[in-house]
């Protein structure tokens, strides 16, 4: 059976299934989706092997100090949100060491974390072609012989009016805002006197006394992520900044027109007839207008980015856009059986110093997590 073939109802280029806008006129495809120019909601997404909460010997921190975050993580949502979202992160993994109500303190710090990932993702840049205000603009040749912007009738064509263009944030600036949330998070559970282990805090009295369920449950809880992208729902292209199109290159292009290249703008043009002498008529090329579309976009005011096809978004270089897969060797439970006293707990009289009495190791291939993310590097 022969493939569709997909052409633009515009110009007749031919594109693929799934791209928004057409790279060669600009005009949106009938894909059924929404217009590039619109930031798409961000789906929340879910965490790989979320923890059976089981109760287990080991020492519990009280509720209150856990729930004493919030009013901070509250605090910073608005100001520095991806530091209040590092600090639900952490606090979620701490939540399973409560004395109580751990199921509901997981589910409490779980919709913090996906209330800003659909709130601070979705970011907005000003529109270059109308310089943010959602006007449209047209140019004239005075009588001086310097084109000038007009004001016309109509939105600008870029940005539908709106003075800005939706986008998704890029890998670096991704990158820049989750290395300055985890420096302020070490400050403040060293504050507390917690300690860093597996990448998880616990507080520092635990450190010899917390088994190796707990810990896995709190790994588990911390969630596995990819280092690069950190497994948010949407990736910004680098190259249109998120954006999904470029401004037109052209220096002499306003709002998608130029000054007409047959009559300078002059709206008549000189035409040398066979037989006759020159003639001086109204310009065809621009119908009298005194400007043109743009050659470069064609009167779009913009191009579309040949990177992310206009999509706005890009899977991550290092994960590719892969979700996690639960670990082959312990099933997704964190832990695996301890091979230094057999799975019982004690060598000899003693308890295991390896398990710490429990007959469970962290898993080695996991670290903890349960599952692991596929890399391409």
């Amino acid at each position: 059976m022969l493939a569709k073939i997909l052409v633009c109802p515009s110009c007749g280029t031919e594109y693929s299934e799934g791209d928004i806008s057409c790279l060669n006129c600009g005009k949106d495809l009938p894909s059924g989706v929404e217009p590039r120019y619109r930031a798409p909601e961000p789906q929340a997404v879910p965490d790989v092997a979320r923890p059976e909460v089981k109760e287990e010997d080991g020492p519990r921190i009280p509720k209150a100090v856990i729930t004493g975050l919030l009013p901070q993580i509250s605090e910073l949502q608005k100001s520095a949100p991806w530091t209040a979202w590092s600090l639900a992160r952490h606090a979620r993994a701490i939540s399973m060491l409560s004395d109580s109500d751990r199921p509901a303190l997981y589910k409490q710090f779980s919709g913090i974390m996906a209330d800003i990932e659909k709130n601070t993702l979705p970011g907005r840049i000003p529109c270059t072609t109308c310089k943010g205000n959602g006007k449209k603009y047209t140019q004239i040749k005075g009588l001086d012989g310097e084109s000038k912007a007009v004001q016309v009738p109509g939105s600008c064509l870029s940005c539908k009016g709106a003075g800005a263009h939706g986008c998704w944030m890029t890998g670096e600036a991704i990158e820049d805002g989750m290395d300055a949330a985890e420096r302020v998070t070490d400050r403040v559970f060293r504050k507390m006197r917690f300690i860093k282990k597996g990448g998880v805090f616990f507080p520092r009295a635990f450190e010899k006394t917390i088994t190796p369920q707990q810990h896995a449950n709190m790994m588990r809880a911390f969630g596995v992520r990819c280092k690069e992208c950190h497994s948010l729902p949407k990736r910004g292209c680098d190259e249109c900044n998120g954006v999904g199109k470029l401004p037109c290159p052209n220096d002499d292009c306003l709002a998608g027109m130029e000054i007409c290249p047959s009559c300078d703008g002059t709206k008549r043009e000189k035409v040398q007839i066979e037989g006759r002498s020159t003639v001086i008529r109204s310009c065809r090329t621009c119908s009298s207008r005194g400007v043109a579309a743009c050659g470069d976009c064609r009167g779009n005011t913009f191009l579309i980015c040949e990177d992310c096809r206009g999509k706005s978004t890009q899977a991550c270089r290092k994960c590719e856009g892969n979700t996690a897969e639960t670990c082959f060797l312990c099933d997704g439970q964190g832990t695996i059986g301890c091979d230094s006293c057999d799975e019982t707990g004690t060598r000899g009289d003693k308890p295991c110093r390896s398990c710490v009495g429990s007959g469970h190791r962290i898993c080695k291939e996991c670290k903890g997590f349960g599952a692991e993310i596929p890399s391409s590097k």
